[in-house]
């Protein structure tokens, strides 16, 4: 992975000739490489967009020194980073700093790799080597406190008669500079079972309660 200028402006063109375009909508950094500064590589996306190449420039993953150092180059419009209702570090600083800036905030694993969607047992464990390994919710003490909140969470769910993944997106888009939730799907069916989530809006009274018990 490079956030090289250069790399950057060559796996754009190279995107662009295989998708038969002349411009994407958003084009984003990844990840920070840890090597080449923020303000250049956020640099190089803003000379994209002045020259018609993208509509949009974003980060992904990115922490609030990064955040502040790429902002130096000129404006982000989108952040694209983990956040659900069992992992929420983006909103000491992150989500303020996109608040402040006009960026808009794009979670992904909004369902917290499946446990939002309230299927998981508790004596469920996984094959070694499954990446979930890394997600920090499925070590025993993590994944015992997350299925705690999750039983809470299911009343709330009932009460308004929707699937818990549901509710989790939905809070989700009550939250500050959240624009949009990145919501994974493998058949059409759950391609569906996303985009009705959109039929459920959260009251103040609702947002409330699930705060409480986070």
């Amino acid at each position: 992975m490079s956030n090289e200028p250069a790399y950057l402006r060559a796996a754009l063109e190279d995107s662009l000739r295989r998708l038969g375009t002349d411009h994407v909508d958003l084009y984003y950094i990844h990840r920070y490489d840890e090597r080449t500064p923020p303000e250049e590589s956020f640099g190089a996306l803003m000379k994209m967009k002045e020259d018609g190449l993208i509509r949009s420039a974003g980060v992904s993953n990115f922490e609030p020194q990064q955040l502040r150092a790429a902002l130096q180059a000129g404006p982000i419009d989108a952040l694209q980073s983990r956040y659900n209702l069992l992992q929420r570090e983006v909103e000491d600083e992150v989500l303020p700093l996109c608040v402040e800036h006009d960026i808009g905030f794009i979670p992904w694993g909004p369902l917290a790799f499946g446990l939002l969607g309230g299927r998981y047992a508790r004596d469920f464990v996984l094959h070694e080597g499954d990446w979930r390994h890394r997600s920090g919710l499925f070590d025993s003490d993590s994944y015992a406190a997350a299925l705690d909140i999750v039983d809470a969470l299911k009343p709330i769910a009932a009460d308004r008669e929707v699937p818990l993944a549901h509710l989790a997106t939905q809070w989700l888009l009550s939250r500050p500079a959240v624009t949009s939730v990145i919501a994974g799907a493998k058949t059409a069916a759950q391609v569906e079972e996303n985009t009705a989530a959109d039929s459920l809006t959260l009251d103040a009274d609702e947002i409330a309660r699930i705060e409480a018990l986070l």
